[in-house]
């Protein structure tokens, strides 16, 4: 007799019942080595955002090159200012003012951080315009281009 009547009736039913899943150290270290989301599971969920437990290798190496770029930026820009240069930004004209290590410090946090944000947020769009991948290779670029301008300041 259940099988006539309607069955949207009895879909939020099935979550009265206990969870079938069960947490255990099998569970756990699944979770940690093998990951879960690569993408989205269902075909209505391509179209949206979603946050991923893997990301791509090539996302760590553009990641490490950006950090590594920015503390290269951090010493030029210490011996730019040993032969005379300024500091352009306030935020940075501060630390310096504080100290070297502060300057390190706040240069490497704020590179690290925003850098973290983006890649946790890497399957989402800026200003539904740019792909946080595409904004990365701009940020790549635009340090390359910095490091090289700093050098060219120092080769003179």
């Amino acid at each position: 007799m259940r099988r006539f009547e309607n069955p949207s009736l009895y879909a939020t039913d099935r979550r009265r019942y206990l969870d079938r899943r069960t947490l255990c150290a099998k569970t756990f270290l699944y979770s940690i080595f093998i990951g879960r989301r690569r993408g989205p599971q269902r075909r209505e969920e391509q179209s949206r955002f979603f946050y991923k437990d893997i990301y791509e290798a090539k996302l760590l190496f553009v990641v490490l090159l950006i950090v590594t770029l920015s503390v290269t930026d951090a010493g030029l820009t210490l011996l730019i200012l040993e032969k005379g240069g300024s500091e352009v930004n306030p935020i940075m004209r501060w630390a310096l003012a504080s100290s070297n290590h502060t300057f390190f410090t706040i240069k490497y946090l704020l590179t690290v951080l925003g850098l973290f944000t983006l890649v946790v947020h890497i399957n989402f769009r800026m200003f539904r315009l740019v792909s946080m991948p595409k904004l990365l290779v701009g940020l790549l670029a635009l340090y390359t281009l910095l490091v090289g301008y700093e050098f060219s300041i120092l080769a003179t």
